[in-house]
């Protein structure tokens, strides 16, 4: 199970992975969350598109479309992790640029601002990271652009996004606006074009075999369902709130966020039946991503790792800075 690392930056804190049989990260080809190839994304409920090149990656995982609510995609490149949330235009650019201040950090963390312009956008300074947030108007969407990463890596993770990262066919994070509809194309840095997932064969496929897109959704008061494995999970409503769900053919799970950071619950069996395995794997997973620093095994009191596993669970504890 692969958690999404979400809390305030620079904060050393401390990460469980509770991992049971069947659960794991998703594959890349998880179309119907909106991933169309190892490229592209289109929003399942707004249709714009996102393409990136060869420096930024994305996993099932980061990818969540949340029926009447947000379509959110996380890119992680060397320097940074941009963050992109487009959902119905009820609110104005503005308004989603000020709600995503609250969770990257506080007002006194703002050290520039212009709500008014064409592009509404922030520019923080949390802890160590930089942060720059701009939002945009597509047809009937507002999307939420989020750039972060340590402030002296920020201008190469800023330059990887305006060379290779593509909001309907448009370069973001320059001040510029952006045309409301566009077709999915490969960035031409990349110089390669798409992956033929979205062509060809495959393609015809799934066009005859629709994904539907009326699926109900499975959250029932504090209560959960999967929709694939046989498993279900409670959660106190006054604690945690339901930010989105993941609703593909081959997994199915679950986001919470609260105060203090967010939960992600998700269901693959890309590690067959073993926990162990599933652990190890996040867990080295973890050590390599860009974003995460210290990434080390936490000790109990007599300087043992924070571990346990058996044939059909496993868990570990480790201490991070993010």
């Amino acid at each position: 199970m692969r958690q999404s690392i979400s809390t305030r930056f620079g904060i050393l804190v401390a990460l469980m992975l509770v991992v049971l049989p069947l659960f794991g990260v998703v594959p890349v080809a998880a179309q119907d969350s909106g991933l169309q190839d190892d490229n592209t994304y289109e929003s399942p409920q707004f249709g714009y598109s996102v393409t990136w090149g060869e420096d930024w990656s994305v996993r099932a995982g980061d990818v969540s479309s949340d029926n009447g609510g947000y379509d959110e995609i996380t890119l992680r490149g060397d320097d940074g992790t941009l963050w992109i949330q487009g959902e119905a235009d009820e609110v104005t650019p503005a308004d989603a640029v000020e709600t995503r201040i609250s969770l990257e950090g506080d007002e006194e963390d703002i050290v520039a601002q212009d709500l008014e312009a064409d592009v509404p956008m922030t520019e923080m300074l949390v802890g160590r990271d930089k942060v720059l947030i701009e939002g945009y108007t597509l047809d009937d969407a507002v999307v939420v652009v989020v750039l972060s990463a340590r402030e002296h890596d920020f201008d190469a993770a800023l330059a990887a996004v305006q060379d290779q990262v593509l909001l309907n066919g448009e370069q973001v994070l320059t001040d510029e606006e952006i045309e409301g509809s566009g077709e999915a194309t490969t960035n031409e840095e990349t110089d390669e074009p798409a992956d033929d997932v979205a062509t060809g064969e495959e393609s015809e496929e799934s066009t005859d075999e629709e994904v539907d897109e009326t699926r109900n959704s499975t959250v029932t008061g504090g209560s959960y369902t999967g929709q694939l494995y046989d498993y279900a999970l409670e959660f106190d409503e006054e604690i945690w709130e339901v930010t989105g769900e993941i609703d593909s053919d081959e997994s199915d799970g679950l986001f919470l966020e609260n105060e203090t950071g967010r939960l992600t619950i998700w269901t693959w069996n890309g590690y067959g039946d073993d926990p162990v395995d599933c652990l190890d794997g996040e867990a080295a997973y973890y050590a390599e991503d860009p974003t995460v620093e210290d990434w080390i095994p936490a000790e109990d009191a007599n300087g043992d790792p924070i571990r346990n596993e058996s044939g059909d669970y496993a868990y570990g504890v480790f201490t991070l800075t993010y």
